[in-house]
């Protein structure tokens, strides 16, 4: 029994990535008891602006485009006309799959920011509610698993509607396995979320507790609310475990939370690095960037959304050159021989890159 959960676990680890064409996917020559799970990218069918249903709709009477998976849909044009990020659609893919009597499942990522998901014609999931208006939708978005039973031909159908994020649509990819498999890559999601944000707050801890020995170590104690601000950070993102506990926890509270976190766990980085650098040009630059990071985590606490999500720009703009910046400030340190300086030259790599994705 060990062996075989052993075996699903590495078996969720790992999702190879087939691309679909023209709106369809292959999978018949597929061994879904050799194989992970399959990412669904690639080019679904998008009915741009309808709410369409599998049921009670004839695809071949309304116009369509494809689209490719995962992205946005503001990045193409329909009749001419650039997509507004602001909309909805509908997207279909057809799979073709085994006959054989098999239990799938689906792993449903954040898709941006209300959707219906249909599996041949049946509701299975919907996070918020799809409208055609702002008035008429609400917003939500966690992920969520789907399980049904496998046919030779899988329609996949889903209702996406989004009037805040300023990207619409399927930007994240949907995974399709082994319920088992699925199940067990869930598992194991939540079980390294809940490691992480462990270790993270027992660092916050220690670090908190080395700074009352050493209160002129400013240092410390950035590291330690970094370390804090990451793991609360990771409670609402990924496997959302914060939803797992509060239910009632409101998109527009949680993207609130993304936001300001973002942004402090910026402030926390530069006023860390700051504790570093010798050279007082780069001391002063960093002072002018947490200000300017104070100000956007202001903006996002008491501007409504339709403003703040907008801000998400301006932060890029201006930490992807601070970023370089700052890295090759770190490099001149190590350089000099500064060995603070080389620790945190690889810890900043890993962050800004993770970061600037």
């Amino acid at each position: 029994m060990r062996r075989k959960w052993f075996f699903l676990l590495v078996l969720g680890a790992v999702a190879s990535v087939l691309y679909g064409g023209g709106g369809t996917l292959d999978l018949r020559e597929r061994d879904w008891h050799e194989t992970g799970t399959v990412r669904l990218s690639g080019e679904w069918q998008f009915y741009p602006l309808r709410l369409l249903e599998p049921a009670k709709t004839r695809w071949e009477e309304y116009e369509s485009m494809y689209i490719k998976v995962p992205d946005s849909w503001h990045r193409y044009t329909w009749k001419g006309k650039p997509l507004s990020p602001y909309g909805y659609g509908t997207y279909r893919m057809v799979i073709f799959s085994t006959d054989e009597p098999l239990l799938l499942g689906l792993r449903v990522p954040f898709l941006t920011s209300s959707y219906n998901l249909y599996i041949n014609g049946v509701l299975m999931v919907s996070e918020g509610k799809v409208g055609t208006n702002r008035e008429s939708y609400i917003p939500h978005m966690v992920p969520r698993y789907v399980t049904f039973s496998n046919t030779p031909t899988i329609e996949l159908v889903v209702q996406i509607a989004n009037f805040y994020d300023n990207k619409g649509g399927m930007y994240n990819t949907i995974e399709l396995g082994l319920w088992d498999t699925i199940h067990a890559k869930r598992n194991l999601n939540i079980a390294i979320d809940i490691f992480l944000v462990g270790a993270l707050f027992i660092m916050a801890l220690y670090h908190l507790a080395l700074f009352t020995l050493q209160r002129r170590e400013w240092g410390i104690l950035y590291f330690a609310l970094l370390a804090l601000s990451l793991a609360v950070r990771t409670l609402i993102n990924h496997e959302c475990l914060f939803h797992l506990y509060i239910h009632d926890l409101s998109w527009r509270t949680s993207i609130k939370m993304d936001f300001i976190l973002v942004n402090l766990i910026t402030i926390f980085v530069v006023a860390f690095m700051r504790t570093v650098f010798s050279s007082q040009w780069y001391r002063n630059l960093l002072k002018y960037a947490i200000w300017f990071y104070l100000f956007l985590t202001a903006v996002d606490l008491f501007f409504p959304e339709e403003i703040y999500f907008h801000t998400q720009m301006v932060y890029i703009w201006v930490t992807v050159p601070l970023g370089f910046s700052l890295l090759f400030a770190l490099i001149r340190e190590v350089w000099h021989r500064n060995m603070e300086a080389l620790l945190l030259l690889m810890g900043f790599s890993a962050f800004f890159s993770h970061g600037s994705q």
